[in-house]
Order: structure tokens, then C-alpha cells, then sequence
């Protein structure tokens, strides 16, 4: 599933005029090199995001620790809204989460977090 979500979302940034890289990497802080699904970059904007694949909470506490590295850019998790209450609410202060219903519901937010 994260595969196709992957795909529409890199596409949907594409048509939003981002520079799409899938998968992105980025040099956080302490030096070490960090994977995200997608990062996009539009002038001196930059997105890393990451989609839930497995366990949501383990995929969640793995976005948290590259934000908290890369504490400069917008990291966004992204997971189906069913899963919502495995999601650490306390470790949201570095981390947008964008919780989806579907994938038209999932751009429609990814569309409000650009703006």
C-alpha cells in the first residue's frame, strides 16, 4: 500500500511544481545520513515525508528521531486514520502527522500542509 500512496503523493507534488526525489536522503545534524519515502523541494521550501508501512508506531517514532535531527525542515508521517491512537501524541512538537481516510482525502490534506 505505502508504494502506490508513494507514487500519487510524488506525483501530486510534481504537478504542485516540487523537485521530487523518492526515495529522498538527508544529512541531519549528527552527521548521519537519513532515508525518507519523499523528499520535495520548491525555491527554499523543503518536505521530507515518510508513510507508514509496518507497525505505525515504530514507523512514527523512526520520523520523529529524523526530525528531531533535521530539526530545520518539514518532516510529515503520514498514516491511515484507523491506526490514529497508536500514534504518540507527544512527540508531534517536530513531526506533522497527516492521518488519511483514503488516497483523495490524503492529498487534499498533503494540499492544505503546502499552502
Amino acid at each position: 500500500m505505502s508504494i502506490e500512496v508513494a507514487k500519487k503523493v510524488r506525483f501530486f507534488l510534481e504537478r504542485k511544481g516540487f523537485n521530487v526525489s523518492s526515495p529522498g536522503f538527508l544529512k541531519g545534524g549528527s552527521g548521519v545520513e537519513h532515508n525518507f519515502d519523499i523528499v520535495a523541494v520548491k525555491r527554499n521550501r523543503m518536505l521530507c515525508i515518510d508513510i507508514q508501512k509496518n507497525d505505525p508506531y515504530i514507523d512514527c517514532l523512526s520520523a520523529y528521531l529524523k526530525a528531531v535531527d533535521i530539526s530545520e525542515k518539514k518532516v510529515i508521517f503520514v498514516c491511515r486514520k484507523e491506526v490514529q491512537n497508536l500514534i504518540p501524541r507527544d512527540i508531534l512538537d517536530h513531526l506533522d502527522l497527516i492521518l488519511y481516510s483514503d488516497t483523495e482525502n490524503l492529498l487534499e490534506k498533503l494540499n492544505e500542509k503546502i499552502q
